[in-house]
């Protein structure tokens, strides 16, 4: 007895992947997301980042402003030593601890100006190893006058 002949349809007739063709489709789109993921998280860390300098930069401005403040009304100034006093440790309302440090020269902007080493530090041990930024200050207009208002500051 003769067997039938059976045909085998062609390959273009065949519906369906093989499973290779599923395992290089599944490593190809793996590799996609991972590239996706890996910009994920690097975007967030540059934002992490970004935020710390921008609170960074706030809390200098705030330094800056109250050094201005102060060096203005006179309350650093050391009449019988004739220079301004260091502001040891000072504490931000964010929490951040900061300490200035006149240097006795003058800032290179401006005639008359004070050179300011400031240090920005998350706790008041920080401050030890924080690095020095260099913030320029206008004095008050005249010595005498700052002396006035160092005086008269600490006789209320």
């Amino acid at each position: 007895m003769k067997r039938p002949e059976t045909r085998r349809p062609a390959r273009s007739a065949r519906s369906g992947f093989t499973l290779i063709e599923i395992l290089v489709a599944m490593m190809v789109f793996l590799a996609g997301i991972t590239g996706v993921l890996a910009l994920f998280s690097t975007g967030l860390a540059m934002h992490r980042d970004g935020l710390s300098v921008a609170e960074g930069t706030r809390a200098l401005d705030e330094v800056a402003r109250r050094i201005a403040d102060e060096v203005q009304a006179g309350r650093n100034w050391d009449a019988s030593g004739g220079r301004w006093r260091a502001i040891e440790a000072a504490q931000l309302p964010s929490g951040s601890w900061w300490s200035a440090h006149f240097t006795g020269e003058q800032g290179r902007e401006r005639k008359g100006t004070l050179l300011v080493q400031v240090r920005l530090a998350s706790t008041r041990d920080g401050l030890f190893t924080a690095r020095p930024v260099p913030i320029v200050v206008e004095p008050a207009p005249d010595r005498g006058q700052a002396i006035a208002r160092y005086r008269a500051f600490h006789e209320r």
